[in-house]
């Protein structure tokens, strides 16, 4: 399950930490959920908490634009529910 997910134009967004993702399982983790959401054809975009504190502005525009590039493609054929 990402951290933001927008359905329209198929992008996934993550928000690595150390905590909680740089730990040797949690690395396997993050990359083989990367993997399985990329083989889906999701685009997923990685950000650290310090960057989205000290560069918000980046973060919004590389969100943007892979939200437009997104959108400029056919719908996925997948379905996303919420977790329980």
């Amino acid at each position: 399950m990402p951290d933001a997910w927008w359905p329209a134009s198929g992008v996934a967004a993550e928000v690595d930490s150390r905590e909680w993702h740089l730990g040797p399982g949690d690395w396997t983790k993050s990359m083989a959920r990367h993997e399985k959401m990329s083989a889906h054809g999701i685009l997923v975009v990685h950000f650290t908490p310090r960057r989205i504190r000290t560069e918000p502005r980046e973060v919004i525009s590389s969100l943007r634009s892979t939200i437009q590039a997104g959108s400029q493609r056919p719908p996925l054929a997948i379905r996303a529910f919420p977790s329980r």
